[in-house]
């Protein structure tokens, strides 16, 4: 299991300039995945090295949430951008799967192919919010609605 602590003696190439609003462990601890409000991603292991996913842009879209499926096969952050999901190939890891550009509040991993999200726009006080089952593998989302606001 990772014990994670302040890496920054380890590495000067991971400066984080904007405030973190997602953290999460893969399943076996050996990577900590954070995702900043400056749209930053980055996948960290027990020695400190990092991967980004996704780098600060011209458009600053938020990680709001974060998490791995729990097989190990994957990874997938959502925020204001949507939500999209990463998988470990060689030395790095590349996107994979289906995607959405509806924007994400949260997000929850319940098996290898079933994910929820918290749909909705955090910077508009009046936008309507649902949540959302997807099967991930089919590609598809649930035709039941759970709940909107």
């Amino acid at each position: 299991m990772l014990l994670y602590e302040d890496h920054r003696s380890h590495s000067a190439a991971i400066n984080l300039h904007s405030v973190v609003y997602a953290v999460a462990f893969s399943p076996d601890g050996s990577i900590l995945a954070t995702g900043a409000k400056d749209g930053t991603l980055f996948l960290r292991d027990v020695n400190g090295a990092a991967c980004s996913l996704r780098d600060r842009g011209l458009k600053n879209f938020p990680v709001h949430a974060i998490d791995f499926l729990p097989n190990g096969a994957g990874v997938i952050a959502g925020g204001e951008f949507g939500w999209s999901m990463w998988c470990p190939e060689g030395d790095g890891w590349q996107p994979f799967g289906p995607q959405s550009i509806r924007p994400v509040t949260s997000l929850a991993v319940v098996t290898d192919r079933t994910v929820v999200f918290g749909i909705g726009d955090r910077s508009n006080p009046a936008a309507v919010g649902a949540l959302e089952v997807w099967d991930i593998s089919a590609d598809r989302k649930s035709p039941c609605l759970l709940y909107t606001s």
